[in-house]
């Protein structure tokens, strides 16, 4: 158990291609270099400017917080979220709930692997899914980096080789991924 001691901000929607393109303009998420196709979807564009940026590290994400904090000026630290904050953002400030729309599944509210669609989607266009902070695909779509180690959580220290939690589930998981309490670890 984790006690969120203090208020914090998390990004209404993941970032997308467009906004992580000004940190990283060579970036392109359109081919997975070892398979030569993004997860399983041969020819499908991956890159949409409103589309979430994949085949983004651990590493790239943090760098990226701290190019965006630096933008922001000397007061505004970006960051990756602790797992606890996410699973809270997830959970609508709720302990009751397991989505970020209530505590039991809802069919067409997320883009999981239920929803058919097979690839990812712009973000935000699931407006029944979003938390009750108005946070978007927090369930589904693509997985979403912590900050925090998956072995030892309460290490949220950058730097090494250890493995970082991924929350949210995607497009290719199934609903139980998408829940609140999932974890993955990358």
């Amino acid at each position: 158990r984790v006690e969120i001691d203090k208020p914090f901000w998390i990004g209404r929607v993941e970032v997308t291609n467009e906004q992580f393109a000004c940190f990283d303009a060579q970036h392109d998420s359109q081919v997975e270099p070892m398979h030569g196709y993004q997860f399983g979807v041969h020819g499908y564009p991956t890159n949409q400017p409103q589309q979430p940026v994949v085949r983004v590290s651990w590493n790239e994400a943090m760098a990226f917080c701290r190019w965006l904090s630096h933008k922001f000026g000397d007061d505004v630290d970006v960051r990756l979220p602790d797992e606890w904050e996410w699973q809270w953002a997830a959970q609508s400030a709720r302990a009751d709930f397991s989505y970020p729309w209530g505590p039991e599944w809802k069919e067409g509210v997320a883009n999981t692997y239920e929803a058919g669609i097979g690839r990812t989607t712009a973000v935000g266009i699931y407006p029944a899914g979003q938390s009750r902070q108005s946070v978007y695909d927090l369930a589904g779509n693509v997985w979403e980096w912590c900050r925090n180690q998956h072995d030892d959580p309460r290490k949220t220290e950058p730097g090494g080789d250890e493995s970082r939690v991924l929350r949210g589930g995607s497009w290719l998981g199934n609903r139980g991924f998408a829940r609140a309490d999932a974890r993955y670890g990358g």
